[in-house]
């Protein structure tokens, strides 16, 4: 296993305990029919602000070691596309305008390799506050709950963002979005990290 497989899954793990992502082996074991999500409400204030042909890159360090995957934007007949190639190949997430892919869910996309855009970065503002839940179709029981709220304004590499906790229980992520482009910017989890290091606009890493 070549150390991008190695961080990917990994990275994948921390996704699935961080935002909930019961969808990275939906395909195995059919975790749609078992699982489902309730959100709150969510008011957008914003269209997906990602363009064709745009291409960020982003570094991901976890146990000591980094990364780097680059994030290609296309549009497609009838959405936008943000490619990344793995050693596998390309992987898609097609978006319409209101930044959802076909699963619909505006805490994460079926695609979760696609880190650098999640639906709910388009309804951010200074009081945004929201929640989300994973249970079971079976019985209605909370599997997993995740609380969002914005707790500031915060320039970063030049770049003005909302910063955005997210909790679960003792776990938190912290995650900084592009105020205008509403892309990830920085986050930083339990034992990782992850930060833009190229964008289609000045970068301030200094």
């Amino acid at each position: 296993m070549s150390l991008k497989q190695y961080i990917v899954i990994s990275i994948a793990i921390v996704v699935l305990i961080a935002f909930g992502s019961y969808f990275i082996y939906k395909d195995q074991f059919e975790f749609s029919k078992l699982v489902g999500i309730v959100e709150e409400p969510l008011e957008k204030n914003k269209g997906i602000m990602i363009l064709p042909d745009e291409s960020y890159i982003y570094k991901i360090e976890q146990f000591g070691e980094s990364v780097e995957f680059e994030y290609k934007v296309f549009l497609g007949q009838t959405c936008m596309q943000i490619a990344i190639e793995l050693e596998e190949g390309y992987t898609f997430s097609c978006l319409n305008n209101e930044g959802n892919d076909e699963g619909g869910s505006n805490i994460s996309m079926v695609n979760n390799a696609i880190i650098m855009f999640k639906p709910w970065m388009l309804a951010l503002d200074k009081n945004w506050t929201w929640n989300a839940k994973y249970v079971s179709l079976h019985d209605n029981k909370i599997l997993e709950e995740y609380d969002f709220k914005t707790v500031g304004m915060e320039k970063i590499f030049g770049r003005n963002s909302y910063k955005i906790e997210i909790s679960s229980g003792e776990l938190l992520v912290v995650v900084w979005v592009d105020e205008y482009k509403r892309i990830l910017l920085k986050e930083i989890g339990n034992g990782y990290s992850a930060e833009i290091i190229s964008a289609p606009f000045p970068l301030n890493k200094s």
